[in-house]
């Protein structure tokens, strides 16, 4: 049998460097050496082992004079257009039978020229934003992220010959070092307790003015570490870490060096009150880390609806409670106890062969959009 050629698209890869667009280099990774799957991987900045496809960034010098003119938003609408509309002229000669992206605008773009010219690849959207199932279920198949948002898929309407419910690939640590030579190694303080929290450093989504104003006079023993992507909010964000004198530290890492702080850290936040997945909650369980989490759907599909970690953030006070608790405990068993869940729930052999099923399923199915 013939490979079927799939190719993952990430306009924002190599632009920026967040967990949403490096799913698209993880998925690529794990199958690019499939017996079934012919993998390619299309971003729209420079990355290793992907092909770069020219667009306009959301952080170039075009997107930043625009943006100064109040001409453009964030610059990500652009990315993904001109991503799409550069990829278009690839496909004219070279197009692959499948297309998996997150990107909304990326996926509506190439639709619009499928349809237009005459192509025939097959999309296949996942809604990691999310964008909600009325965007979302235009495409000829639809992957959400867990099970919840798949049930209330199809009870909305959804075809659930076209829908799936399948997280993002999350590795484990290819090795483990110790908690002192983590710290070492990133020039951390070694004698803290250190919160990480792994979110881009933003108010509106990640929340992490809430995390500064749960944690303000918690004092010079603890260390709070965030990692993640610099947005326009970030320089208001680390003025108020500044103002209540919160010891913050603020990185953005490689993914290796990221893997590092996970193994430097105590407990892990995540204050979002809304997650496609969460697969940074994913990636602390699998670092032996203990989390304190918003009981959201997607942190109730990682940890399980029981689970200790999940607390209602939507409170003041709560999450300041929940890491003093959690620190009067041993922390460290509880981490290792749920790595082995975590293992087990998100075994990266059984999601993959899941993942090559369905694209099978449905390339060979007479589904049209």
């Amino acid at each position: 049998m013939q490979k079927v050629k799939i190719d993952f698209l990430s306009a924002g890869l190599g632009n920026v460097y967040r967990g949403f667009e490096i799913s698209a280099l993880v998925w690529y990774s794990e199958l690019k050496n499939s017996g079934t799957l012919q993998a390619r991987l299309m971003s729209g900045g420079t990355h290793e082992n992907s092909e770069q496809i020219f667009c306009i960034g959301r952080n170039s010098r075009l997107s930043n004079h625009l943006r100064k003119f109040k001409l453009l938003n964030d610059g990500v609408k652009l990315e993904q257009l001109s991503f799409a509309l550069t990829l278009f002229l690839k496909y004219l000669n070279d197009k692959p039978d499948v297309v998996w992206t997150q990107e909304i605008t990326v996926a509506k773009t190439l639709k619009r020229i499928r349809n237009l010219f005459g192509l025939n690849y097959k999309i296949f959207f996942c809604d990691g934003a999310p964008v909600g199932y009325k965007e979302a279920s235009q495409f000829d198949a639809l992957i959400l992220l867990h099970k919840a948002a798949y049930t209330g898929a199809i009870n909305q309407g959804a075809d659930p010959n076209r829908t799936i419910y399948i997280p993002h690939l999350c590795l484990p640590p290819k090795s483990f070092i110790s908690k002192t030579d983590a710290r070492a190694k990133l020039g951390l303080p070694l004698d803290k307790k250190i919160v990480l929290s792994v979110a881009a450093w933003n108010r509106s989504h990640k929340r992490i003015d809430y995390i500064l104003e749960e944690v303000k006079g918690f004092g010079d023993d603890y260390c709070f570490l965030f990692c993640g992507q610099p947005e326009k909010e970030s320089a208001e964000l680390q003025d108020l870490a500044r103002e209540y004198k919160i010891p913050a530290i603020w990185k953005t890492y490689s993914q290796a060096d990221l893997s590092i702080a996970y193994q430097a850290a105590d407990i892990f936040v995540l204050a979002s009150l809304n997650e496609g997945l969460g697969a940074v909650l994913i990636e602390a369980g699998l670092h032996k880390l203990p989390i304190i989490c918003h009981h959201h759907d997607g942190g109730e599909f990682v940890l399980g609806e029981n689970h200790e970690g999940l607390h209602d953030l939507s409170q003041q006070g709560n999450l300041k409670n929940a890491i003093v608790r959690l620190f009067q405990t041993d922390f460290e068993a509880k981490g290792i106890s749920f790595q082995n869940d975590i293992l087990e729930k998100f075994d990266v052999p059984t999601w993959k062969n899941i993942f090559e099923e369905y694209v099978l399923k449905i390339y060979s199915s007479d589904v049209k959009t």
